[in-house]
């Protein structure tokens, strides 16, 4: 449990909130930029952790959850 212990903790509380060990065992959700989405993998157990992109409306100025159109995700 204490795999970073003293170099990082917020990696350490992350490694704790969840009860693992090691980062990797940390399982996440990525570009999760929709409704349906964020429902879908809420309700999945096996998700711990969820990501997603902000953007600002080219309409209305806004933020909203979407991923920038012409860019990769890495």
């Amino acid at each position: 449990m204490r795999y970073f212990l003293g170099k990082n903790k917020r990696v350490n509380s992350v490694l704790s909130f969840f009860n693992v060990a090691r980062p990797w065992d940390v399982s996440w959700a990525h570009r999760v930029n929709s409704q349906a989405a964020l429902q879908k993998y809420c309700a999945s157990p096996g998700v711990m952790m969820i990501e997603g992109d902000i953007s600002r409306s080219a309409e209305t100025g806004q933020m909203i959850m979407a991923h920038p159109p012409g860019r990769r995700a890495i």
